[in-house]
C-alpha cells in the first residue's frame, strides 16, 4: 500500500514536471528574441519550494545496506593518527641517525 501510494505520486511529480518542461518549451517559442518573463521563473521556483520535503529525500536517494568490516581491517582515526605518529617518528630517527653519522664522519677526518 505504502509502495503504491509513493510510486504513484513519484508519476504525478513526473508527470507535473514534463508538462512544466512542455509549457516552458511553448514559452520560450513565443519570445524567441528574450528569455522568458522573470515573473513566471519565481512562481515555478516557489512552487517547486513548496513540493520539497524530506521524505523526497528518502524516495529519491536508494538506501545502502550496512557493509560488515572485519574489526583488525577497520581504520579509526586514532589508529590513523597512531600510524602517522610513528611514522614522523621513524622518519626523524632516520634524520637523526644520518646527522649522527655524519658527526662521526667529521670528526674521524679531523683526528686523522
Amino acid at each position: 500500500d505504502e509502495l503504491a501510494r509513493r510510486r504513484e505520486l513519484i508519476r504525478q511529480r513526473a508527470r507535473r514536471r514534463r508538462e512544466e518542461d512542455e509549457a516552458g518549451r511553448e514559452d520560450l517559442d513565443a519570445y524567441p528574441d528574450e528569455e522568458a518573463p522573470a515573473e513566471e521563473e519565481e512562481e515555478d521556483e516557489e512552487e517547486e519550494e513548496e513540493e520539497y520535503t524530506s521524505s523526497e529525500d528518502e524516495l529519491g536517494a536508494p538506501k545502502l545496506k550496512p557493509v560488515f568490516v572485519r574489526k583488525v581491517d577497520r581504520i579509526t582515526l586514532q589508529a590513523k593518527q597512531r600510524e602517522d605518529q610513528i611514522a614522523l617518528e621513524a622518519e626523524e630517527e632516520t634524520k637523526r641517525l644520518a646527522d649522527e653519522r655524519r658527526r662521526d664522519t667529521l670528526k674521524l677526518l679531523e683526528t686523522e
